[in-house]
């Protein structure tokens, strides 16, 4: 049996939420229970196993409307990761969520760092620009982590949570196609890129365990070793209070300015349905 440990800021008074996990398929299930005072059972959660392959183990989420966000965005999710993905990008990066292409159709995503084992969120802005911040902490292989990014467009912040704390980053630029990042800042909480408009990519779909290797939108990259659950995407800024409530609970899914809920609790199929009102449903392939 494995243990997911949810890890609580102290000011949270130390509280420490179980999920038990039995050992899943492939891109398939594990069985899930979360004990919490007062909160429902976390469910079931997907395993990925970063399989060389690049047209499969990673979940096709779609190109609704409601998931084209050129402003304000948040997005969340439990991950953990089990080992060094065999189809890193470039031997180093895999993601967990993101609307993001490898050469220009790009943004936002949030990823991990297989070498430095730090987490990762960026967005990139409508003038062919990207920003990103890099947690300056790492992480151990093995545990789970609730990670949470968010831009506001009206104050300019991007923002990293691990855990529900506001975590120290380095802050990055890149081209939107790729190339080396520039350092712009070093181990800030409070980063700040200005009020810019994400790119408006309609026909990108978002992926859950991947980002696309190519215009077609047929392969992928950067393919997760590890689990992931409870993936939320909004169209706002949420606060720190909410994302640590959110990482305690699980949501209703008409919460508002939610485009987005995968909790992952079927039990079986290649069907993940999105628990918002939005019918974002995502295909395992």
């Amino acid at each position: 049996m494995k243990t997911k440990t949810f890890f609580l800021a102290a000011i949270l008074l130390a509280v420490s939420l179980l999920k038990v996990l039995p050992l899943g398929k492939d891109l398939g299930w594990a069985s899930c229970f979360a004990q919490a005072p007062n909160q429902p059972g976390a469910g079931n959660c997907l395993n990925f196993n970063g399989s060389a392959i690049n047209t499969t183990g990673y979940v096709n989420c779609g190109t609704n409307a409601s998931l084209n966000i050129t402003g304000s965005i948040s997005t969340s999710c439990w991950v953990k990761k089990n080992g060094t993905s065999p189809f890193a990008e470039g031997g180093i990066d895999v993601v967990y969520v993101s609307k993001c292409c490898c050469v220009f159709d790009r943004q936002w995503y949030m990823s991990y760092n297989d070498v430095t084992n730090r987490f990762w969120f960026g967005v990139f802005k409508s003038d062919s620009r990207g920003y990103i911040i890099g947690a300056t902490t790492s992480f151990n292989t093995g545990e789970w982590y609730y990670v949470a990014g968010t831009y506001n467009q009206t104050t300019g912040e991007l923002l990293l949570y691990i855990n529900g704390v506001l975590t120290p980053c380095d802050l990055y630029t890149m081209p939107i196609g790729g190339g080396p990042l520039t350092l712009i800042a070093s181990n800030n909480t409070n980063n700040n890129i200005g009020s810019i408009t994400l790119m408006n990519r309609p026909l990108l779909p978002v992926l859950i365990g991947a980002y696309w290797a190519n215009s077609s939108y047929t392969e992928v990259r950067a393919k997760t070793n590890g689990q992931i659950d409870e993936v939320c995407i909004w169209d706002r800024t949420l606060t720190q209070t909410e994302i640590r409530d959110n990482m305690c609970s699980k949501l209703v899914g008409s919460e508002a300015n939610l485009k987005g809920y995968w909790r992952f609790d079927e039990t079986g199929g290649n069907t993940y349905f999105d628990s918002s009102p939005n019918g974002n449903n995502g295909t395992g392939f």
